[in-house]
């Protein structure tokens, strides 16, 4: 069960997110949860910038020199938290959603405790930034 949460959660959380834009009714709500993949998608780029200057090793050294921060928690809490700040109801799923993949990530020794620190603060980050642009722009 670790193993579904730790890599096909994300997918669940697209789909998710699909499911959100395609039912709600006022345009608005669908655009913003349409741009709550944003956030998201920059955080997993700038884990992947880190990633060329940080090599620390994962717990279990066959997954590589890219632990810090999760990209999967980065990913999935920079979705969560944009669309928790603007929705608390609604983001508390994604956020327990997020925090379940992380803990599975622990679990299954892809990443140590402070990479899905790392991630969740890095998604916190970017989905704040992201938020006040996209409040600007609207």
């Amino acid at each position: 069960m670790a193993q579904f949460f730790a890599i096909y959660l994300v997918y669940v959380i697209i789909l998710l997110i699909v499911f959100f834009i395609l039912k709600t009714e006022s345009k608005k709500n669908r655009r913003y949860y349409m741009f709550s993949l944003v956030p998201g998608l920059i955080a997993l780029t700038i884990k992947k910038l880190m990633a060329l200057f940080l090599e620390i090793p994962r717990p279990d050294i066959n997954y590589g020199f890219d632990s810090f921060p999760s990209g999967h928690t980065s990913f999935l809490f920079g979705i969560a938290w944009f669309i928790f700040l603007k929705n608390k109801k609604v983001g508390l799923i994604f956020l327990v959603l997020a925090l379940i993949n992380g803990i599975a990530r622990i679990l299954l020794n892809y990443h140590y405790p402070i990479d899905i620190l790392g991630g969740t603060v890095l998604g916190f980050l970017v989905a704040y930034v992201t938020l006040r642009f996209f409040s600007s722009a609207s």
